[in-house]
């Protein structure tokens, strides 16, 4: 039976004071504080690249204002914000308080190795749609002969040299995320 996420923290709260955690407590604390600046740096990383985004389809648009490239910024509008907004969401483990206890600690840290799997997982969704959205818009340039076949190849050798890029790199992330959630003793759920 799969408890409550805040049931859980209760119960692991409650049973704190007659178990001892596993673990060090200072290597707990240290490990969360550690977890706390890397994710604040890759959130302001992600708010950084969709600022980008939402600049550079914008200049985009404005200077090719063909109805595609219209359609085309609107589409990279809607999908940073919605993306940013998981974001947001996702990452509100880091606005919270900071834990006192061990317990706390390590209830923080799982939910912060949560909110990893959840963004990895989530990425590798909105990769793949992406790129299949990538690849239906140069074939549909290359079937009304707006492109060149090369420019078609080169199109394609680039996306599949990003999408491993960016695919291993969220694999990498949900891989170290569940390591994290074996470390503290974890079923993952």
């Amino acid at each position: 039976m799969s408890l409550d996420p805040e049931l859980r923290a209760w119960q692991e709260g409650w049973k704190a004071g007659s178990k001892p955690v596993t673990g060090d407590t200072a290597d707990i604390r240290a490990e969360a504080a550690r977890q706390e600046s890397r994710l604040r740096l890759r959130f302001a990383a992600e708010a950084v690249v969709a600022l980008l985004l939402l600049i550079g389809s914008f200049v985009v648009a404005w200077i090719d204002r063909r109805a595609e490239m219209i359609c085309w910024a609107g589409y990279v509008w809607v999908a940073t914000l919605m993306a940013s907004a998981f974001s947001v969401w996702n990452w509100q483990t880091l606005w919270k308080a900071s834990a006192t206890s061990v317990s706390d600690f390590t209830a923080l840290y799982r939910s912060r190795a949560l909110a990893s799997i959840r963004a990895a997982t989530t990425g590798i969704w909105l990769l793949g749609i992406q790129v299949g959205v990538v690849i239906v818009w140069f074939a549909t340039d290359l079937a009304g002969r707006r492109i060149r076949v090369s420019k078609f190849a080169e199109a394609m050798a680039l996306l599949v040299l990003l999408t491993l890029i960016i695919g291993f790199g969220l694999i990498r992330l949900r891989a170290k995320a569940m390591q994290e959630l074996r470390r503290i003793g974890s079923d993952g759920e």
